[in-house]
């Protein structure tokens, strides 16, 4: 008589593939979200010149104030979270990688909404103000 256990059939789902490619699939979306992130974050000086040149002493939104105060640190965030992203390739532990690239999606989207808030809002302004009375 033989001992050893029956031979199971391979998993038909394996989890730690899925894992593997959700972390795959997650860190290309940072990297997309980090595009226009970085991207608007190298402009915003240029904004700032063109925001007092349009607007004439006008002061700027809130929002805009602070993305033009802190436009160094949105610059250096915005170019550590695809390095992150980058890194957590090489984690073995695929769920703590996983949960570093949701927050770092999460991240990279809340930086380009304010990004894009507070260089929109005096663009809308000058443009109504072009339009006339």
């Amino acid at each position: 008589m033989n001992d050893s256990p029956p031979q199971l059939p391979p998993p038909a789902f394996d989890i730690v593939k899925f894992a593997s490619a959700t972390r795959f699939a997650l860190v290309a979306v940072v990297f997309c979200l980090s595009y226009f992130g970085v991207s608007s974050s190298l402009s915003i000086g240029h904004f700032d010149q063109v925001f007092h040149d349009m607007l004439g002493g006008k002061p700027l939104p809130t929002v805009t104030q602070w993305v033009l105060h802190f436009r160094l640190l949105i610059l250096l965030i915005s170019l550590l979270v695809p390095l992150t992203a980058l890194a957590t390739l090489f984690l073995s532990n695929l769920a703590r990688a996983v949960t570093i690239l949701g927050w770092l999606v999460i991240t990279s989207f809340v930086l380009c909404l304010t990004i894009y808030q507070g260089l929109v809002t005096p663009l809308i302004e000058i443009i109504k103000a072009l339009g006339g009375p």
